[in-house]
């Protein structure tokens, strides 16, 4: 997954080019500090979860719990639950618990399943 201020990204965070004016000069500043791409997450097949940095400008940074100092990422990384992430200095984040791969690829196969069924009918609604 990406996570970035580029509104293609799975995480999208505020753009300040396009954020709404409603918002304080200082948040619109803290939306400049993302990178359109800032960092990834992933996981392996037994649900360990990892994150890097994508060579940002105002860095990735973790706390893997709240006695801990805070550490600046350079490489891929993993993480567990308890977690907090911070993209440069202005986006927080908190790994809340760990990926249950079991539950994720029943729902991906239901998923997948549920959208092969409405191309299906679909399709027959084009053919009647």
């Amino acid at each position: 997954m990406t996570v970035g201020r580029n509104p293609k990204c799975n995480i999208p965070t505020l753009n300040p080019k396009t954020i709404d004016p409603s918002y304080s000069d200082s948040e619109k500043q803290v939306a400049g500090y993302v990178s359109g791409i800032h960092f990834y997450i992933s996981h392996d097949s037994d649900g360990q979860v990892y994150i890097w940095d994508n060579k940002s400008s105002n860095g990735l940074y973790i706390q893997i719990s709240e006695d801990e100092q805070i550490l600046r990422i350079h490489e891929k990384t993993r993480i567990s639950p308890g977690t907090t992430i911070f993209a440069s200095g202005g986006y927080r984040f908190f790994l809340d618990r760990k990926i249950d791969i079991d539950a994720q690829q029943k729902e991906e196969e239901r998923a997948s399943t549920d959208t092969t069924q409405i191309l299906k009918q679909d399709s027959l609604a084009e053919i009647f």
